[in-house]
């Protein structure tokens, strides 16, 4: 009898043996590569926040209004900045950063902003998600401002990586003029 035919102590062929260890090893594999994540990680990711707003009651998109997005530590930073009279400065670095714009005709600007995120790492993939903290600040001289956070025009405050899209629709209402 060949050497390849010959029989193991467990009843099997030798090269049957083999195949089968091969087998369980590459299923372990990709069990591996698919289980949960096997690292924990945090930090930041970056998207970009699309934000249109419209004049309450006529529905039209209003241009020139500035938004700003901020966090805490920001609002802070912009504080110490209007104490020093700097804010230009501050105003500056916020446009520069894209936390600050003014929408276009189409009443649209888009912000870009990093985010706190956290989650898992496999072979293969990332997972997590990331958490919304920021204020969104409006302002247009006909309206009335408004302050309100991204949380709650998005509809919660995590949302999971994958997510491309965050835009929001706000509604200015007019100012009205003292009798």
């Amino acid at each position: 009898m060949s050497h390849d035919g010959a029989e193991s102590s467990y009843g099997l062929p030798r090269r049957a043996k083999w195949e089968w260890w091969l087998l369980g090893i590459a299923v372990l594999g990709l069990l591996y590569a698919f289980a949960k994540p096997a690292f924990a990680w945090t930090g930041g990711v970056t998207k970009e926040v699309s934000v249109q707003v419209l004049s309450m009651g006529a529905d039209e998109p209003l241009e020139g209004v500035e938004i700003v997005l901020v966090d805490e530590r920001e609002c802070r930073m912009r504080s110490s900045y209007l104490e020093e009279r700097r804010y230009e400065e501050w105003r500056d670095w916020a446009l520069q950063a894209r936390l600050l714009g003014k929408t276009d005709g189409n009443g649209e600007v888009v912000l870009r902003r990093q985010f706190g995120a956290g989650g898992g790492m496999g072979i293969l993939f990332k997972s997590g998600s990331f958490h919304v903290n920021q204020v969104v600040e409006i302002a247009h001289p006909g309206y009335e401002p408004l302050q309100v956070t991204l949380a709650s025009l998005l509809g919660g405050d995590r949302f999971p990586l994958s997510k491309k899209e965050l835009a929001v629709k706000v509604w200015l209402i007019p100012k009205t003029s003292p009798h």
